[in-house]
């Protein structure tokens, strides 16, 4: 019975990980799941202090963000969840060095369209929020969040220069 149970598990995984290279939406829920997790265990409220997946209807379309943190004074905070996994993982597999630094540039490249991305949002404009003129980008992965800042010195500052503030789990609640 063990080795069978060991055995699913290990497919269980496999399956995981397959999803995770190739779905971007299955990599998004999970990036949006590790938020939510953070944001219960650090004691705030589903519903109360924080909520998930509201839609606006805005001139340009609909906008969407993964959490909107509700402040005193009826202020908000909005937090986007954003994963690229698939870099990160060719990272962490590279054989060498230069599939290593590959890698590394094309997660660099993957983090700053997603700050692009969130700049172009605006969702500080969103109807019934007061927020600051800023977004959080959540990054769930906390070895992707350390070693794309290892390669990109300015990585902040551009993120900065877009209004976006970079945090990852170990970042989010003091951000």
């Amino acid at each position: 019975e063990l080795k069978e149970s060991n055995l699913k598990m290990n497919d269980e995984a496999r399956k995981l990980t397959t999803a995770l290279k190739h779905e971007f939406k299955t990599q998004g829920n999970w990036g949006e799941l590790i938020l939510e997790n953070l944001l219960e265990r650090s004691g705030l409220q589903h519903n109360k202090d924080y909520i998930l997946q509201v839609s606006f209807k805005t001139e340009d379309g609909r906008k969407q963000p993964d959490a909107i943190i509700n402040l005193p004074e009826k202020r908000h905070i909005v937090i986007d969840s954003k994963v690229s996994l698939n870099s990160y993982l060719r990272l962490v597999n590279s054989q060498n060095e230069g599939e290593r630094i590959k890698a590394l540039k094309d997660l660099s490249m993957a983090i700053n369209s997603r700050i692009k991305e969130l700049a172009d949002r605006s969702y500080y404009e969103l109807p019934g929020l007061k927020t600051p003129e800023v977004v959080l980008m959540f990054i769930p992965n906390e070895s992707a969040f350390i070693e794309v800042h290892k390669q990109d010195e300015f990585l902040t500052q551009t993120a900065l220069d877009n209004n976006v503030l970079l945090t990852c789990p170990t970042t989010l609640l003091a951000s």
